[in-house]
């Protein structure tokens, strides 16, 4: 299997509004919530929860929307 970055970049994708309804809370670093694309934020909370389940850690993000 081999790695394959899905990196969303600005230059290609233009910028989003601070405002924006696509935008959802998921759990941050020292408590915070943290802000990503709906579609980002699903694939987190998926990840999130299969690495609590197999591994018993609690993953949250340390950055996002910016």
């Amino acid at each position: 299997m081999s790695y394959e970055e899905r990196r969303v970049r600005v230059r290609n994708y233009g910028t989003m509004s601070e405002d924006s309804r696509l935008l959802v809370p998921v759990p941050g670093a020292s408590g915070e919530r943290i802000r990503l694309h709906v579609l980002a934020a699903e694939a987190f909370l998926a990840m999130a929860a299969a690495v609590r389940r197999d591994l018993g850690i609690e993953l949250v993000a340390a950055s996002g929307w910016r």
